[in-house]
């Protein structure tokens, strides 16, 4: 870049071209490093930020009430740095509805690394133990009751977000037939009685844990974890062998 003095002075205008570039190379280094931020390495964790911190206000709060502004000092991003990775509220709103109902933040995701082959009795503790995994993950966030946030985000997905249904509705046959596939297997090693009819069985096991999750929503801690222990060896005990 070449700057231009109007100083009449041979010296001056030397001085003044080395300090002008200076100031140049700075701006253009600063300005080369924030988009590094927001687009290189750091990218993936800046978008992480925006949705962590949309879950927490989506979670407490209306979809017409969260504002950029908020996500702005919540995030300590710019306005700018944030839509460069989500154009508008609405693309935040599905964009953490994914990573948070139906993905990273769903028992399914949690369960899908499971041996298929795993023993039914087995397969409960872990389910178990995913459950409590996402309850400390979210309260360490600072999101105490889990269930009430993930009940109030998706009555709100129900209306901005057009596709959901037929989403949430995918990752229910999808969970159910898990519990299907557990029990066939179940019932082919001798682990639970062959008379057991395993459609019922399977929404019998999901419906177990989407109801007490849902009436987690009146307790300070959200779901009673130990309730669903006790629920699901109920189940479990009477079609053992």
């Amino acid at each position: 870049m070449v700057f231009v003095s109007t100083l009449t002075h041979p010296s001056l205008c030397k001085l003044v071209d080395y300090y002008l570039k200076k100031i140049y190379l700075c701006c253009y280094k600063r300005l080369s490093n924030f988009k590094l931020y927001i687009t290189g390495m750091n990218g993936k964790k800046t978008k992480e930020l925006i949705l962590r911190e949309a879950f927490k206000l989506f979670s407490a709060k209306t979809y017409e009430q969260v504002t950029f502004t908020e996500l702005e000092n919540a995030t300590q991003l710019t306005r700018g740095a944030i839509m460069y990775h989500f154009k508008t509220k609405e693309l935040i709103f599905k964009s953490m509805c994914d990573k948070y109902l139906l993905e990273d933040g769903s028992i399914l995701d949690k369960l899908k690394s499971v041996d298929p082959d795993i023993p039914l009795k087995d397969f409960i503790n872990i389910y178990i133990e995913s459950v409590v995994e996402i309850k400390e993950s979210t309260k360490s966030v600072g999101i105490n009751n889990i269930n009430r946030a993930l009940i109030n985000i998706t009555n709100q997905a129900t209306h901005y977000y057009p596709s959901f249904e037929i989403k949430a509705l995918k990752w229910q046959i999808i969970q159910i037939q898990m519990w299907k596939d557990i029990l066939h297997r179940a019932v082919k090693n001798n682990e639970i009685r062959k008379d057991i009819d395993l459609e019922i069985a399977s929404d019998l096991f999901e419906d177990i844990y989407c109801g007490i999750s849902y009436s987690g929503i009146v307790y300070p801690d959200g779901i009673e974890v130990e309730r669903l222990r006790k629920a699901l060896y109920f189940i479990y005990d009477l079609i053992k062998y």
